[in-house]
């Protein structure tokens, strides 16, 4: 697989539900979702956006603002990878305050201030990207000047290979803008690649409280498999929302009307919801259209929430259909008294064919109880 994840971030309402404690990416190798966020009185949820218009609801991004101590950051965690390639809409108020940070096993998991095994890619006050292996305090790569500007939006990639000898190539904007190679980018030498990739601040910012970094349309790649292996350019991530009853409603709505009704919010509720007490139950939901015909479908993640409220062992999965052809999700376990979401990732259709816009068009999602 070599789309590991990616997210835009308008199917959260707070912050919280970002760092969900039980979330998880199920089919990927992705280990765990979104870890817990550094200081998250400073992270939101925010609706200043990368130039994405949304088919239905608001477009949002994540939000930091600077701090007096701890600096904030929210990490993706997965399973080790020696080749990675990420890619993320960033729009900082000051040069400096701003890093994407590829932190090891052995490295914190919080990769905040006091992390000194991170390689870290940031600007500076010359407007320059640069990278830098915070283990061995080296400076690995600097750009000319001028190439990242404040109060604005820059698509800022980057592909690097875990090794004593390893290669960095940067791209701004979807220019290639720095490429070294023959260093250092181990970001710890009893690791044998990255597991964790962090959005945040550097452990020291510009202007306490009143610093602002925005981060949207955000990916992970890495170079196996003969698709999405690369760069795959400024990226645009759309949410589709529930907008219809699928083929199959087997589960009964709570709140609401209607079974879509009851899941179609933005943000999650424990308000309006359909629950079973049965299983193999499917229910499935028909969703808003793109509204956009994109060049290239890299994949599409549907997610759900779930919980029990009695100790008989129950599990759900994911489902999407096309056309009457069917993806499961892996089975998960939900728990009493917390939600924990699940994502699935679908790299391709149901019949194996590269996304179009007909088919996400065409597509139902929904859940199963097994």
């Amino acid at each position: 697989m070599a789309l590991l994840f990616f997210e835009g971030f308008e199917q959260y309402s707070a912050v919280s539900q970002l760092a969900n404690y039980g979330s998880y990416f199920a089919n990927s190798s992705l280990g765990g979702r979104w870890g817990t966020i550094n200081d998250a009185t400073r992270t939101f949820i925010e609706t200043t956006t990368y130039r994405t218009t949304q088919p239905a609801g608001t477009s949002k991004s994540l939000r930091f603002t600077s701090p007096n101590a701890w600096n904030p950051s929210a990490g993706v965690y997965f399973a080790s990878e020696a080749d990675l390639i990420v890619g993320v809409a960033v729009n900082a108020s000051l040069y400096p305050d701003w890093k994407i940070r590829l932190g090891s096993p052995t490295s914190s998991p919080w990769l905040g201030s006091g992390v000194t095994h991170s390689i870290s890619l940031g600007a500076n006050t010359s407007q320059q990207l640069i990278v830098d292996n915070n283990r061995t305090s080296t400076r690995l790569l600097t750009t000319a000047s001028n190439t990242f500007y404040t109060n604005t939006w820059h698509y800022i990639e980057m592909k690097i290979n875990f090794s004593a000898t390893g290669s960095i190539e940067v791209r701004c904007d979807g220019i290639t803008v720095g490429t070294v190679s023959g260093v250092d980018t181990r970001a710890h030498t009893s690791s044998t690649g990255y597991h964790v990739v962090a959005l945040g601040f550097p452990g020291t910012v510009t202007s306490a409280g009143t610093s602002t970094a925005y981060y949207d349309d955000f990916y992970i790649c890495n170079t196996s498999g003969g698709t999405n292996n690369n760069f795959l350019g400024s990226v645009k991530v759309y949410t589709l929302f529930p907008t219809a009853n699928g083929t199959t409603n087997q589960f009964t709505p709570v709140g609401a009307a209607t079974n879509w009704d009851a899941v179609k919010e933005q943000g999650p509720d424990t308000t309006t919801y359909v629950s079973t007490s049965s299983a193999n139950q499917v229910d499935m939901y028909g969703l808003s259209d793109m509204g956009v015909t994109p060049t290239t479908i890299h994949g599409v993640i549907t997610g759900s929430w779930s919980t029990k409220t009695e100790n008989t062992p129950r599990q759900v999965r994911n489902k999407l259909t096309v056309s009457g052809n069917t993806s499961n999700g892996t089975t998960c376990s939900p728990i009493i008294g917390s939600y924990l979401h699940a994502q699935d990732l679908f790299i391709t259709t149901p019949t194996g064919g590269a996304w179009t816009q007909a088919d996400v068009d065409a597509m139902q999602i929904g859940v199963e109880s097994i």
